[in-house]
């Protein structure tokens, strides 16, 4: 049976188990537009998952003044602005991908910048990326070099974790780096 067709969408439909009709206001408000609430819950099909819900009961476009769809369209324009704000920077890429010079597989997470990893539950992303970035930081794992006048230091950014250290802001620093065109959301292992 379609899920359009079932007594719980009929339900919807109709107002008689509608959160707006019934209760005045949705579950999980995160926020509040002129003419929607923007809500999200813990039960989502997906973490980060959010629903833009109107003020009161309408099943169709059509059952919206003309007034009422433009502050609609205004309300989503607003929502899909702040998103994209929001998450512009963020890419995709898989979490184990193959080296595209050695071939290897490498760990390609970093604490600063990987998020969550998507399709799992957050509290379980965050438990696999918590062991991810402890085990890649391992003391045998670390190199940490004593700058001195004139060293120069190589390294592969792509399968290494890199940070700098501070540093006195009078001395004079020089740094050059060499970046590739490659795509990690396109590496598979």
């Amino acid at each position: 049976m379609s899920k359009w067709n079932s007594p719980e969408w009929e339900a919807l439909y109709s107002g008689d188990a509608c959160p707006i009709c019934c209760e005045g206001r949705p579950l999980g408000i995160v926020a509040e537009l002129n003419v929607t609430y923007l809500t999200s819950s813990p039960e989502s099909p997906m973490w980060g998952y959010c629903c833009l819900v109107l003020k009161r009961h309408a099943v169709e476009l059509y059952d919206l003044s003309a007034d009422e769809a433009s502050a609609l369209m205004k309300d989503m324009r607003r929502v899909a602005e702040a998103l994209q704000a929001i998450t512009s920077h963020y890419r995709r890429h898989p979490v184990i991908l193959r080296h595209p010079d050695s071939g290897r597989e490498i760990l390609y997470v970093n604490p600063g910048i990987t998020k969550y990893i998507i399709g799992m539950p957050r509290d379980e992303s965050d438990d696999l990326l918590k062991q991810l970035h402890t085990h890649s930081t391992r003391p045998s794992y670390v190199y940490s070099h004593d700058w001195q006048l004139g060293d120069l230091v190589m390294f592969d950014t792509l399968g290494t974790l890199h940070r700098r250290e501070a540093w006195d802001p009078t001395e004079r620093r020089v740094m050059r780096q060499l970046s590739t065109l490659w795509d990690p959301s396109e590496a598979t292992a």
